[in-house]
């Protein structure tokens, strides 16, 4: 009789536990992820060398000046410099993830020594960007997310022989974005930024958007800060042919005032820079976690001008500029 009944004891045990495990899975949550089939991979390290061509600047006093600035032209021979981008996992689960940075852009001017005194200015200081920020992904359900980015900027003409960065200048910057997954193939958001990608501090709205179209295309766009149009050979190779806004304002310190106010005592002024870079771009794998990145392309300056803020429209000398042309190399650590 027990042997009997034992079929039916492990029938009524298997039913059970199966019914407890189906009861489970239905209150467990889904949260949309923040990918989409096709897109570009994550570069959690890329180490660049930019380098643009030969520029003529034609410098002239704003409408801040107080008289009449002096006009002259500067030609540059080149414009370089490294960068360094990094991109750390802080938190990654499927209900939060926050992803750390640190990167560090320097750009260097070359100019003969026959050159007008903002020239010289240029020549004799670099640029330098050290940004340290976080982007947080918070998936809301199963389509809908939010998105966050958080930056604080020491940029200007300091050097490391002697850092005498002045950390009241630290830029802050944000974005806030609202946003759906429809499918595996397109994500979409709107929200506001505050930026300096403008050369100064602007708040805009912004839109993102990615999709996949197929194997072959798609689209990788957040406005107003790039555009691309990608076109996949493989999983491992790709090219993007668009744009990308650059910019910041510059804390210049020292010489400056000698060069740029005359005989005004003020030595709070800022350079404030922003370009529209467009570019076509090859994107490669050395190995499943190296890759490598080619682009070449054309530098339109958008604002190149001197002030003593960051904010004000107004300016105290503008530079208008030639359009060099422009190449990069680098190499990636990207995330699998």
């Amino acid at each position: 009789m027990l042997f009997l009944l034992c079929p039916l004891i492990l029938a009524a045990q298997e039913e059970e536990f199966d019914m407890s495990a189906f009861e489970e899975a239905s209150d467990a949550k889904v949260f949309v992820t923040n990918k989409i089939l096709g897109l570009s991979p994550t570069k959690l390290l890329n180490l660049s060398f930019d380098y643009a061509g030969q520029n003529t600047w034609t410098t002239t006093s704003g409408d801040a000046f107080p008289g009449n600035f002096p006009e002259s032209e500067s030609n540059f021979n080149s414009n370089y410099g490294l960068r360094l981008e990094t991109n750390y996992p802080v938190i990654s689960n499927n209900r939060l993830i926050v992803n750390a940075y640190l990167n560090y852009w320097e750009s260097r001017y070359n100019a003969d020594a026959s050159e007008p005194p903002v020239a010289q200015f240029f020549n004799n200081n670099e640029l330098r960007t050290t940004a340290l920020g976080a982007v947080i992904f918070k998936p809301l359900d199963d389509r809908q997310f939010l998105l966050f980015q958080l930056e604080g900027a020491i940029n200007g003409n300091y050097n490391f022989n002697d850092i005498n960065v002045d950390f009241g200048k630290t830029k802050f910057s944000g974005s806030a974005l609202y946003g759906w997954k429809s499918n595996d193939y397109t994500n979409i958001a709107f929200g506001v930024s505050r930026t300096y990608r403008g050369g100064r501090l602007l708040h805009l709205p912004v839109f993102m958007f990615n999709k996949t179209f197929n194997e072959t295309w798609g689209l990788e766009v957040l406005l107003p800060a790039r555009a691309y149009l990608r076109r996949n050979f493989s999983p491992k190779s790709f090219l993007m042919l668009g744009g990308e806004l650059e910019g910041q304002s510059y804390h210049l310190q020292g010489p400056a005032s000698n060069t740029f106010q005359g005989d005004l005592a003020n030595n709070d002024w800022e350079l404030r820079k922003s370009e529209i870079r467009t570019r076509i771009s090859w994107d490669r794998a050395i190995t499943d976690f190296i890759w490598f990145n080619v682009q070449a392309g054309t530098i339109i300056t958008y604002r190149l001008d001197v002030d003593t803020t960051a904010t004000s429209p107004d300016a105290w000398l503008t530079n208008s500029l030639g359009i060099p042309f422009y190449f990069r190399f680098g190499i990636q650590l990207v995330s699998p």
